[in-house]
């Protein structure tokens, strides 16, 4: 089996960790049998220069969420959306001071 940046020990279905390679890509959801499998980026910066950190959340089918590379599952998620909506913030404000 290729490599996945989906950790090892989230016992993901094999279909969805044959379509997740070793990189971040594109944002997605995938679901199969029950899971969902949200692939997403961290907030960007200017420093990243292009590259895309990828932030990954499962929910197992069985009610419980993993979430990578930080633990908290849905909960860091919802984080992780809150940074989003707080840099979305600050372009805005600095569009506006120009």
């Amino acid at each position: 089996m290729r490599k996945s940046i989906i950790p090892k020990s989230w016992n993901v279905s094999p279909t969805i960790r044959q379509r997740v390679g070793e990189e971040a890509g594109r944002q997605r959801l995938i679901t199969e049998d029950g899971e969902i499998l949200v692939l997403l980026h961290t907030v960007p910066t200017a420093q990243d220069k292009g590259r895309r950190e990828a932030a990954l959340f499962w929910y197992d089918g069985q009610g419980n969420w993993k979430s990578s590379p930080y633990s908290g599952g849905r909960s860091e998620l919802r984080t992780l959306v809150n940074s989003y909506q707080k840099r979305l913030g600050e372009l805005d404000a600095s569009l506006e001071a120009v």
